[in-house]
């Protein structure tokens, strides 16, 4: 009994972990394709306007998945919003974690001070 307890205790920490990369995703102006509780198959879900809401087959965890094409998508949401994105908003997803954790360039920050 106390395991189940352990496990949805956590269950219910994460998913209100991952709410808060929501909210604070919504808030920034970055659109999401899905919020998930759990990983794996979708066993139950909804859509509310572009943001689709899954419960998943494996309960103990979740994420937040950005609905952004490319880098390129990226680079247009302002600066403020990617620090907030790359602080806050924590994915394992190569090309935007990659995206929002560089350094930029010389020619990138001359470029950005003469727009």
């Amino acid at each position: 009994m106390s395991y189940l307890l352990v496990f949805f205790t956590i269950s219910l920490i994460i998913t209100l972990h991952e709410l808060g990369h929501l909210l604070a995703a919504k808030r920034m102006g970055i659109p999401i394709a899905r919020f998930s509780v759990g990983f794996g198959r979708k066993l139950w879900g909804f859509k509310i306007g572009k943001t689709e809401y899954w419960l998943s087959l494996f309960p103990c965890g979740g994420y937040v998945l950005p609905a952004l094409e490319d880098e390129e998508a990226f680079a247009k949401i302002p600066l403020k919003s990617r620090i907030v994105f790359s602080l806050v908003i924590r994915r394992n997803s190569g090309t935007i974690r990659q995206k929002a954790s560089a350094t930029p360039s010389k020619e990138a920050l001359i470029k950005d001070r003469s727009a």
